[in-house]
């Protein structure tokens, strides 16, 4: 448990979609607006769900289980926190009391991911935090991929520029059980086809039972410079 002063909340939104999606375009392009509006505070996910058609070059396996979790039926959809239906808007979720603080150490050598990572709770916070129901999941997004994008014109963009793509969990869709305030040491080895620079490691806190993300937090893979 940490003494220090909460601040604001960060929101994760899920942004489903597909590259050969015409509508697709315009969702992202608001996802990227609402991120620059909000960031750090904004967290911006993109989603390919299908890789039976839709985007057969981004999809990941993992996108899917969330898409059925969440009953997205077409492209584009939004979700938030990983819940159906969030009952506030994101600036109200943003300006609620954050409850948990991470802090990580990311080690990159060789695509070996050495991963130190610490959740503690905010004293002032506590009356919110559920004992026992927390989850830790590890997400990798990746930003600046240069694919195909279906456009609304129905023309076919062979150099779109892909951002927040989701590239997978690391420790399993819905995470593990973790120990507020204990170290988390473990050791990742990063798939060929992601680009170390522009990946981004997103620690999740789930509650257990809802599956709701109840804190997030991003970090750089490599930092740069």
């Amino acid at each position: 448990m940490t003494s220090e002063q909460a601040g604001k909340s960060n929101v994760v939104a899920m942004d489903f979609t597909g590259q050969l999606c015409p509508a697709c375009p315009g969702s992202l392009a608001a996802l990227k607006r609402t991120y620059e509006e909000f960031a750090p505070h904004y967290i911006a996910v993109a989603l390919h769900s299908d890789g039976r058609f839709y985007s057969q070059a981004l999809h990941h396996p993992d996108a899917a289980i969330y898409h059925t979790h969440l009953k997205v039926t077409s492209y584009p959809t939004g979700r938030f926190n990983n819940v159906v239906h969030e009952p506030l808007d994101v600036r109200s979720l943003i300006n609620l009391k954050d409850i948990y603080k991470a802090s990580a150490s990311i080690k990159l050598a060789d695509r070996k991911l050495d991963l130190e990572l610490v959740m503690q709770l905010y004293e002032s916070e506590r009356a919110r935090h559920k004992e026992g129901k927390i989850n830790l999941v590890l997400w990798v997004i990746e930003n600046n991929i240069i694919s195909y994008q279906r456009m609304p014109s129905g023309s076919l963009d062979r150099n779109f520029k892909h951002n927040f793509v989701f590239r997978g969990s690391l420790n399993g869709v819905w995470g593990e059980k973790i120990e507020l305030g204990k170290k988390y040491s473990k050791q990742y080895t990063l798939p060929s086809y992601l680009n170390p620079e522009h990946c981004e490691l997103i620690v999740l806190l789930m509650d257990s039972d809802t599956k709701r993300i109840i804190d997030a937090t991003s970090f750089p893979l490599q930092k740069k410079g």
